[in-house]
């Protein structure tokens, strides 16, 4: 992840299938990382791997295609080719290269019988050389140049190597490209960065700024981003932060923030409660929300000067006692942050409802699996099935997310007359199924989901 070239799911499963392990293995999969010549990525590995026999067809094009196993990759390797086995010039197997790459139809013809006549008076059959053309081009018109892949695999390489001895660093110039414009891409970070075992912070009213920080060695993370929270309140609470000093606690932060121009509002401080920015001066998140309008009122009543608050003889300011909600906190957390940063639902559920099932995170699930995840349901849209025998039956699509990811779910008509109408967003749910693409992205067919919190 964050690798230019390779940050693609398709990448990802040509780089487990190649298993690189040399530059020119990295420059490969990133050319084969393409329409066309991704069908070769399997013979590409089992002739690298040596499962598949290296066929060149030709000794003459041995020298040109020993790097790639005897298969193209490259357009360069097409104009070699043209050269060596049809005796073309330079510019006659450029101009050969763009006919194929363009398809422009006349032009090909001509191409190819210039291609065979070639090859014939280089002492090579028809058979042979039609079919090394037709291998070309298969190939051509979705080419990729190799000066081009070249240097895209050294910037690849040079960003993996300092993503190797600089994480914290990587991550944290990463994590500012993303956050807030790409949450799915966001949260797979995040979930790689924790089986990196480096630390994610929440945002820290007293601490984080517009960008990701590193306090020693841990991510903090910046007030931006924060859904609802709007930039002119961070720039705000920055000035205010820089003009007057920290925060020393919950009312000091209400009451200094009324007095600006940009008066804080109920809603904006429901969302700094449940993003954490607050954890570190009052853990009590629940305790916080239901104090706002409190702290408001309060705010209006008292003196406020130079930093100083002024009680006028009054009852200082005191949160509601009521014991926090761990699931409420993770919810909201996700809602404020696009994220589960400080927590997690399974650490809240009982283990031995999971019956020892092994149970897949979302951010890992791949096409046609059988899985089991945990996760919270998070919205629940229920249909009318319109056609076959289950036409005028209820069936749904179920939201579901964990601190990875999320995913879309299907509940057919059968299974959902079960179980269906028990379920509620919020619920934490184990969920047995098979993954599928369908509509472009990646979903799970539900065969079993059974209620273990909420």
């Amino acid at each position: 992840m964050g690798i230019f070239q390779l940050d693609t799911s398709a990448a990802l499963n040509a780089i487990n299938q190649i298993k690189p392990t040399s530059f020119n293995d990295v420059v490969a999969t990133i050319s084969l990382d393409r329409p066309g010549p991704m069908a070769q990525i399997p013979s590409y590995s089992r002739r690298k791997h040596g499962l598949e026999k290296v066929d060149f067809l030709d000794d003459s094009i041995k020298p040109i295609l020993i790097d790639t196993y005897g298969i193209i990759v490259y357009q360069e390797q097409v104009m070699q080719i043209a050269r060596v086995f049809s005796g073309f010039s330079l510019a006659g197997a450029d101009l050969f290269r763009r006919a194929i790459s363009k398809k422009h139809k006349d032009e090909m013809l001509k191409m190819k019988d210039k291609f065979i006549k070639g090859a014939i008076d280089n002492k090579h059959n028809v058979r042979l050389a039609t079919q090394i053309y037709n291998m070309i081009e298969k190939f051509a018109s979705y080419g990729f140049n190799k000066s081009h892949a070249v240097c895209y695999a050294l910037i690849a390489c040079q960003e993996a190597y300092l993503k190797t001895k600089f994480g914290p660093e990587f991550y944290m110039a990463i994590l500012d490209q993303e956050y807030g414009s790409n949450d799915a891409k966001f949260i797979k970070y995040l979930a790689e960065i924790k089986k990196s075992k480096i630390n994610i912070l929440l945002p820290n009213i007293n601490q984080s700024s517009t960008t990701f920080r590193l306090i020693n060695d841990k991510l903090l993370m910046p007030l931006t981003g924060i859904t609802g929270l709007p930039i002119k309140v961070v720039y705000n609470i920055l000035e205010e932060r820089k003009n007057n000093g920290t925060f020393k606690d919950f009312f000091n932060f209400v009451i200094r923030m009324v007095n600006t121009d940009e008066k804080i509002t109920e809603v904006q401080l429901s969302k700094l409660i449940d993003a954490g920015v607050f954890d570190t001066l009052y853990n009590n998140r629940k305790a916080l929300k239901l104090s706002i309008l409190d702290a408001l009122d309060k705010a209006k009543t008292v003196g406020y000067s130079a930093n100083k608050i002024d009680w006028y003889g009054l009852e200082p300011f005191k949160c509601y006692e009521v014991d926090d909600d761990p699931l409420e906190r993770i919810n909201n957390e996700y809602q404020a942050l696009g994220a589960m940063i400080s927590d997690s639902p399974l650490l809240h559920i009982n283990k031995d409802l999971l019956q020892n099932k092994i149970i897949t995170e979302i951010n890992d699930l791949l096409p046609q699996q059988e899985v089991n995840i945990v996760g919270i349901i998070r919205s629940i849209k229920v249909i009318q099935v319109k056609k076959g025998k289950d036409a005028g039956k209820p069936m749904a699509f179920l939201l579901v997310y964990d601190e990875t990811g999320e995913i879309d779910t299907t509940l057919f008509s059968s299974d959902y007359a079960i179980i269906g109408s028990h379920l509620k967003s919020g619920d934490i749910a184990l969920i047995q199924g098979k993954t599928q693409i369908r509509n472009e992205k990646l979903n799970l067919t539900i065969s079993n989901i059974n209620i273990i919190g909420g």
